[in-house]
């Protein structure tokens, strides 16, 4: 923290420590961690430590707001308490969104049919959110989908669903 004296007020500035157990620099550990992402293009290296390094700037400047009320309550002593509950929502709603319900895969069947020689054949539908659809050059979502699908015939392979029985699995994919 750094205290400068400005028009008889007290500017506070928060100077960035760059201890390793920081919450700046965590952030920056794990959005360094994401960029080795081998799917990502070699522009993707850049968008990311961009977007975040903006986020991290936008909590130093909230946070050094607060510290200045902090320090300096005049006629706002009361509302300090909102001031923190702000700072809080935001960072929980702005800061790194919380994933929502909606989002959260999702394995539906959806129907048991039968052809006329006594075949089976189960339907389902797999529901995804891919995050960060500008990755990959706007193809994030393809390759997710691709790769899922990909998974799971491997894996229905694997069981052998297909060689064991006379049943069959319908798969649609469905990108949220």
């Amino acid at each position: 923290m750094i205290a400068e004296a400005q028009n008889n007020r007290t500017i506070f500035t928060l100077e960035e420590t760059r201890a390793k157990d920081s919450l700046i620099e965590l952030i920056r550990l794990w959005y360094r961690t994401s960029i080795r992402d081998p799917n990502l293009l070699d522009t993707d290296a850049f968008v990311i430590p961009d977007e975040w390094e903006r986020k991290i700037n936008l909590l130093k400047r909230r946070a050094q707001g607060l510290y200045q009320k902090i320090s300096n309550p005049q006629s706002e002593e009361t509302r300090l308490d909102d001031y923190v509950m702000e700072l809080n929502q935001w960072l929980r709603e702005r800061f790194k969104e919380p994933r929502q319900k909606w989002q959260e895969p999702k394995v539906l069947v959806k129907a048991i049919e039968y052809d006329d020689e006594g075949n089976s054949y189960i339907k389902f539908q797999l529901n995804f959110f891919v995050d960060n659809m500008k990755l990959e050059d706007g193809q994030r979502g393809d390759r997710v989908n691709s790769q899922i699908y990909q998974e799971v015939v491997q894996y229905l392979k694997n069981s052998k669903i297909n060689s064991n029985s006379n049943n069959s699995i319908a798969a649609e994919m469905i990108e949220v």
